[in-house]
C-alpha cells in the first residue's frame, strides 16, 4: 500500500462534447477553474488547486484512500463537507 499518493489531470475544451466517445479538446481554463478534490470516505474537501491556464491540476502528497476530483468556478475551503460542481452551464 502507499502512504501517500499523487492526483492530477487536465481539463479539455472539446468542442463536440464527447459525441465522438473522444477527448480530444484542447487544454483549457476559462479563468478561475479550481479541482477539488474529496475523500469519499469522509465526504469532505481534502484539497483545492486552481487550475492551471494550461488546464491542468496536480494534488501532491495526498494521503492514500479513495477520491474524485470536481471541477467548479467556486472556490471551497478544505474540511467542508463536498461542494457540487458549478460550471457554466453549458459545460460538461
Amino acid at each position: 500500500p502507499f502512504s501517500t499518493i499523487s492526483v492530477s489531470g487536465t481539463v479539455y475544451n472539446d468542442l463536440n462534447g464527447l459525441t465522438d466517445n473522444l477527448i480530444n479538446g484542447i487544454p483549457f481554463n476559462a479563468g478561475g477553474l479550481y479541482a477539488v478534490l474529496i475523500n469519499t470516505a469522509t465526504n469532505n474537501i481534502a484539497a483545492v488547486q486552481a487550475v492551471g491556464s494550461n488546464g491542468t491540476y496536480n494534488f501532491n502528497s495526498v494521503n492514500g484512500g479513495q477520491y474524485y476530483v470536481l471541477i467548479t468556478n467556486v472556490h471551497h475551503n478544505v474540511g467542508n463537507s463536498a461542494c457540487t460542481a458549478s460550471v457554466t452551464s453549458n459545460w460538461v
